[in-house]
């Protein structure tokens, strides 16, 4: 059984802020929280999954240099949503 990782619908916005001490921070913001940093390769990533197409998590993570830590923190963080592929063909993912 895979898993695919998809952008949570609750995702307002994501980017990068340039912040008053001058640095460019990675950010993401979901509807009704604050916004919430996050590093360069999950922004990368979460860019990656708003294209609207399904990723498979095994390929993804490998290609993000992400951890499955970082993947279940922001699973658990509301910014994506995982999916378990049930029957094998990718379709109800």
């Amino acid at each position: 059984m895979r898993t695919f990782a998809v952008s949570s619908r609750r995702v307002e916005w994501m980017g990068r802020l340039r912040c008053r001490d001058g640095v460019v921070r990675s950010t993401v913001k979901l509807w009704d929280h604050p916004m919430r940093f996050v590093t360069e390769d999950e922004l990368t990533f979460l860019e990656d999954l708003a294209s609207g197409t399904p990723l498979a998590l095994d390929k993804t993570m490998a290609a993000h240099a992400i951890s499955l830590h970082q993947v279940t923190e922001m699973a658990s963080g509301g910014i994506i949503d995982l999916i378990a592929d049930r029957d094998g063909t990718g379709r109800n993912a």
